[in-house]
């Protein structure tokens, strides 16, 4: 018999003081032979089993001759050295022929014995009452979902590797190159996605990539990891200590300093609800400045725009949270079931009662509603966040607190919590982190804190699986408890692997997947501005349309129009130019075109921090002082400007010494660098401009560029102008590479795109892009808006087509023989014509088959109606006659009841049969192909 205090009066486990005499009313037999050890290793401890020796292990002892049933009673003992009752958990082991009531009835006469303890039988469990998983409605779920989940991850696994196996050995038939690009292609690749998304490696890759993207927050998953570690040692402790078998050591060493750090663990908890406050909020400003959330407010504004997306991004991560949540929590139903019933332990919440009946409350997530100098200021600012986040944890350490004080403290010491990990975040991120910086965002920890929410979820049900399977209490001490604590943080780990790998990534991977499908089709559907060719006169000098993008306010909308385009009245004229002369005077706008930043902007450079390349080829600015960099940076970002500001001729050193604001340019030497670095690397002086220095005549070297495309081309400028002897090798009796003239295109010039510098140096005339951009015939008509948004779809699906020839099947050869992109649009157009026809034929099929049946159904109700009218002249003649028919006449009356009643149905139903042949048909004209 074990006993279990679970009363913390100082008392500790207490043995109740029966003898030889109580176990031999259990059984009369000595205890010699090995399956009596079982019996025995249960019930009453020996003196000598009492002060820590055991028999031997159970697991060595053969199997009693007879049926066996443990007992675990939960007794209410008043100790006459005590004034207060306890409460004890005792475990015995009984023939299984025993009920409850004589269990209850030998305690009974056994305390009897004993008049210095009293007990009370509180509650009885045994094994009698016994928990079948296979008639639990949960676990069959369960088994049910484990098993489709391990099908799909197996599918998905096998599916990679055999792309693997199909890249490596470069398998594409010539049926492939030619028939995969038709219209249903793109929900083959969906299809092949959502497949892909159960790989196991794929997921694993994922995971355990150790890169993070640059507009991320890297320090993050440091906090992450470290705080899930610090939850699992709360949760461990807690656990551990109640099923201890010396109880009161948590009195000794709660008083320590470092019990501090278990004492307060909720602000570990606290460390969640920072990071994932801030990451919805960082997450949404970032996924709405790249556009992603236009999607779901349908070109609505204001309140409904904002709350469509809140909406969204609340059932994106609903989604992605509740797949694995809610088998976690049919994983705890089931197993906190099968332990009630069958662990000597009580066990430590009522889960098992709960979850089957309130489980919908965590479904939904409402759970909880329900009861249960600048571097001097950086050094303050990492002082004063250390020095708070140490004092919520340890500051209570020997400190009683006044009840107004307490109140304070509980209600401020959460927010002063996330107060100092905000510092370290911004720290962090601005560059100020030092080591702490590179501790948190060790690459090391990037996976650990992709599983972090899995690992939260499976970690209590592990440390509950330790404690109640265990047979005895486990004697708690500072070495015992650090090895529990690391053991469960590796088991918590590896199950959230397995946990993330089968549920939460598939969910992650499928919802990108279906996230990005749904924006490249609403995008297709609704975006108003198209790019394809258009069949207009080029006349006079040519117009391009560009668009900069920027932030604040503006009544342009999208980021290309067409080439060519007419106004078709004089308003429409003036009300362009008011809208382009307000948006000019937005003083926003005017800092992103003429500012410093915006100059930065423009050439595709950060401007408050050095590029890779600037700072290998600028070592000594890079290691230097702050101000020493922001000096260069300065230097840097106002010859961008004058470069910009007129970009149609040459910027050359002397005019930026002249044109530089002091002091900025006392330092010719590192202005003579900066404008030879940028110039070198094509950041000024490039396109067509006015040279105001000539090429030089002496050639320093000669140089073959090999292929006369775009980039070649500049390649060959760009150097020709360093002095070097430029040769460009082309394949083709033309330049221009894989680009093909298709008449009139969009330019489209975006910030930080050459192309917007290109067309002020050839003088193309830029618009900006309206809400309105109508489409003109050469005649002046304008082109019916469905037939521009039909033609826009084809071209982009054209392209769609060509692209995936070109890149998924290696569609850049023909003949061994370079394809353009002209060849293979004339090949995709003879493919899609034939696709078109063949769909059309089929469409007349299907209308000539509903035809058919058309016809065959009004054949039949035409039978049908000529056999009606025949019965029913000798169904009217017999039944004239009444009570004067014969034998055979009332046979022949009811026969023809009966066909006229069938007959009737069978013209019901054609009805019916009609109507919905006659709505196909109507449909299939409605939409031809």
């Amino acid at each position: 018999m074990r006993a279990e205090n679970t009363h913390p009066d100082g008392f500790g486990a207490i043995t109740i003081g029966w003898d030889r005499k109580a176990y031999a009313k259990i059984s009369n037999q000595t205890p010699t032979d090995s399956w009596q050890m079982v019996v025995r290793s249960a019930n009453v401890p020996s003196p000598s089993q009492a002060l820590g020796y055991r028999e031997g292990p159970l697991d060595q002892a053969s199997v009693p001759p007879f049926s066996v049933s443990f007992f675990v009673l939960k007794l209410d003992v008043n100790d006459s050295f005590s004034q207060e009752d306890r409460v004890l958990s005792v475990g015995l082991c009984l023939p299984q022929v025993c009920l409850d009531e004589d269990v209850e009835l030998i305690m009974q006469e056994t305390s009897a014995e004993s008049d210095r303890v009293a007990v009370d039988v509180l509650s009885i469990k045994s094994s009698h009452n016994r928990y079948i998983m296979w008639q639990d409605q949960t676990f069959l779920i369960l088994c049910v979902i484990t098993a489709m989940a391990a099908c799909c991850l197996s599918v998905g696994t096998l599916f990679d590797y055999y792309l693997e196996y199909q890249k490596n050995q470069n398998v594409t038939t010539i049926t492939q190159r030619f028939s995969v690009p038709s219209l249903s292609s793109t929900n083959g690749l969906i299809i092949r996605e959502l497949i892909l998304s159960f790989s196991v490696r794929a997921n694993l890759k994922t995971i355990c990539d150790q890169t993070v993207g640059s507009d991320t927050i890297p320090v993050l998953h440091g906090l992450k990891a470290i705080s899930m570690a610090w939850v699992i040692l709360g949760h461990t402790c807690i656990v551990a200590f109640k099923y201890s078998d010396n109880m009161d050591y948590r009195k000794v060493v709660q008083k320590e300093l470092w019990f501090q750090t278990i004492s307060n663990g909720a602000f570990s908890v606290d460390t969640f609800f920072f990071v994932s406050g801030l990451l919805v909020s960082f997450l949404y400003f970032r996924t709405n400045a790249k556009g992603k959330l236009d999607p779901l407010s349908k070109g609505r504004n204001g309140f409904v725009a904002g709350l469509l997306h809140f909406l969204g991004l609340m059932f994106y991560r609903f989604a992605r949270l509740s797949v694995p949540y809610v088998f976690s929590l049919g994983v705890n139903i089931v197993v906190m079931k099968w332990f009630n019933y069958n662990s000597v332990f009580e066990p430590p919440t009522m889960d098992h009662v709960n979850c089957p009946d309130y489980w919908w409350r965590n479904v939904l997530y409402i759970n909880t509603l329900f009861p249960v100098n600048e571097m001097l200021w950086v050094v303050i600012g990492w002082v004063s966040s250390f020095g708070l986040l140490l004092a919520l944890v340890y500051g209570l350490y020997e400190v009683h607190l006044s009840p107004i004080a307490g109140a304070a403290y509980s209600s401020l010491s959460h927010t002063a919590w996330a107060v100092g990990l905000a510092w370290i975040v911004v720290a962090c991120v601005t560059g100020y982190g030092g080591m702490i910086n590179k501790l948190l965002s060790l690459p090391i920890l990037y996976p650990f804190s992709r599983v972090t929410y899995c690992a939260y979820l499976v970690h209590p049900l592990l440390i509950r699986f330790m404690v109640m399977t265990m047979d005895s209490p486990v004697h708690l001490g500072r070495v015992s408890t650090v090895i529990i604590f690391l053991g469960q943080v590796l088991a918590s780990y590896i199950i959230s692997f397995i946990l993330s790998i089968a549920f939460e990534a598939p969910v992650v991977s499928m919802l990108r997947i279906i996230s990005k499908n749904f924006d490249i089709k609403d995008e297709k559907e609704e975006k108003p501005i198209s790019t394809e060719p258009e069949a207009l006169d080029v006349q006079d000098k040519p117009k391009a349309a560009v668009n900069e993008k920027r932030p604040g306010p503006s009544t342009s909308k999208g980021n290309a129009t067409r080439k060519d385009k007419k106004d078709d009245s004089k308003k429409e004229k003036d009300d362009d130019k008011q809208d382009i002369d307000s948006e000019l005077d937005d003083p926003v706008i005017k800092e992103l075109f003429s500012g410093l930043d915006g100059a930065a902007f423009q050439s595709r450079m950060p401007f408050d921090k050095l590029t890779s390349t600037e700072a290998a080829s600028f070592p000594d600015i890079a290691s230097a002082a702050l101000q020493t960099i922001k000096v260069y940076l300065n230097i840097r970002n106002r010859i961008l400007q004058m470069w910009l500001n007129n970009p149609k001729q040459q910027l050359i050193l002397d005019n930026v010494i002249e044109n530089m604001e002091p002091p900025f340019n006392s330092d010719l030497p590192l202005l003579k660098r900066i404008h030879a670095f940028l110039e070198r690397n094509g950041f000024i002086n490039f396109g067509i401009f006015k040279r105001l220095q000539p090429i030089p005549s002496k050639k320093y070297g000669k140089v073959i560029v090999i292929g006369a495309g775009i980039a070649g081309l500049a390649a060959a400028q760009q150097l020709q102008q360093f002095g070097l002897e430029v040769i460009v090798l082309e394949s083709r009796d033309r330049v221009g590479d894989y680009i093909a003239d298709l008449g009139a295109m969009v330019v489209t010039g975006l910030g930080g795109n050459p192309v917007t510098t290109l067309s002020k140096q050839i003088d193309m005339e830029l618009h900006r892009i309206r809400q309105k951009c109508p489409l003109y015939q050469s005649c002046g008509i304008t082109v019916d808006k469905d037939k521009d948004e039909m033609v826009e779809r084809e071209f982009n699906r054209l392209l769609e087509a060509t692209s995936y020839l070109s890149h998924q099947l290696d569609f850049n050869y023909a003949g061994n023989k370079p394809v353009s992109l002209g060849q293979a649009l004339e090949w995709v157009i003879k493919l899609q014509e034939k696709h078109v026809k063949e769909k059309q034929i089929n469409h007349l099929k299907s209308v000539i088959e509903l035809q058919d049946k058309l016809k065959e159904n009004h054949n039949s109700r035409i039978r049908i109606k000529e056999s009606m009218q025949e019965i029913h002249v000798k169904f009217k003649e017999l039944s004239d006659l009444d009570d004067k028919r014969d034998l055979d006449q009332e046979f022949e009356f009811r026969s023809g009841r009966r066909d006229l009643n069938a007959l009737a149905r069978e013209w019901d139903e054609l009805k019916v049969e009609e109507k919905d042949i006659e709505a196909k048909l109507a449909e299939l004209e409605a939409s031809p192909p």
